[in-house]
């Protein structure tokens, strides 16, 4: 009988089930690295769009005879009147339980 336990249905769907839970959580951990570098980008892309902002400003400020130009300029570099933040789009949502995590 020993040298059938290879062969048990049981036996190979735990094997099998083990190998799934474990290519999720792999799978899940990888996302959670995306997940965070994406939010860190989104973080970085808003702070370069408040510091072109703020750069706009000063130059209204500093430089109100010269607002023409300016503003044919920062159409020339491509900041357009639609020029804004981004917004962050929906992460989906992860479902857990103790032996795996899902993402959807």
């Amino acid at each position: 009988m020993a040298q059938f336990v290879d062969n048990d249905p049981a036996a190979f769907e735990a094997m099998i089930s083990s190998e799934i839970y474990e290519h999720i959580y792999r799978l899940n951990i990888s996302y959670t690295v995306a997940e965070s570098a994406i939010e860190v980008a989104h973080a970085a892309a808003n702070r370069w769009t408040d510091n072109i902002f703020t750069l706009q400003q000063w130059c209204s400020n500093n430089f109100a005879q010269a607002k023409e130009p300016l503003e044919h300029l920062y159409e020339e570099i491509g900041i357009k009147e639609d020029f804004d933040y981004l917004k962050l789009p929906a992460i989906p949502a992860v479902i857990s339980n103790s032996r795996c995590t899902i993402t959807m």
